[in-house]
């Protein structure tokens, strides 16, 4: 596990340098306590496949390519509703990013895109929070997420569509504290 850590301190290194060399400044500079677990989840599980949806500035996208980097293995396939999102993700990563923008509160382009993948090994909600759409991602994800695969959700705390799903399917869940959210981890 030490070794992780020395890994993982080398990342959040590379991502603040890339984030001081950024023309446009972020508000924050802390690195978030998902984007790490994210990390260490995706050294230690070597998934072939994660999903994410939201990318924002891409925080999370470059602590998981990072990770795949590491692995030799694995594709990242993010999604949001804004074309510039993942500006802070360096090109050397991106031959394992697949990039795709949906059209904003359209459950119809957002299913197409989760009927693209049989086999998720990891899936990653971190966009729209509210109730309707946590409901909607988690729903049509959890069914194409494998055996022994991870749902994973940042900001569980803004609605009641965590809890509600994993009390309507009677399955356990963890949670931690992330930045002032809480984030979420179902094992199928």
């Amino acid at each position: 596990m030490d070794s992780l850590k020395i890994e993982s301190d080398k990342a959040i290194a590379e991502y603040k340098e890339l984030l001081e060399k950024l023309t446009v400044k972020f508000e924050f500079l802390h690195v978030s306590n998902m984007a790490l677990f994210l990390y260490y989840i995706t050294r230690i599980k070597k998934p072939e496949l994660i999903i994410e949806t939201g990318v924002a500035t891409g925080q999370s996208s470059f602590f998981i390519l990072k990770a795949m980097q590491e692995n030799n293995s694995g594709k990242l396939f993010s999604t949001d509703i804004r074309y510039d999102a993942g500006e802070i993700v360096p090109d050397y990563l991106k031959d394992r990013w697949d990039f795709t923008v949906l059209k904003r509160d359209s459950k119809k382009s957002f299913k197409k895109f989760i009927n693209n993948f049989d086999k998720i090994d990891i899936f990653f909600h971190d966009s729209d929070h509210s109730y309707w759409w946590q409901t909607l991602e988690y729903n049509t994800a959890f069914n194409h997420i494998k055996n022994g695969g991870v749902l994973i959700s940042d900001d569980i705390d803004n609605s009641y569509a965590f809890l509600d799903f994993v009390n309507k399917n009677k399955m356990d869940f963890y949670s931690f504290f992330n930045m002032g959210s809480i984030g979420g981890v179902i094992m199928k």
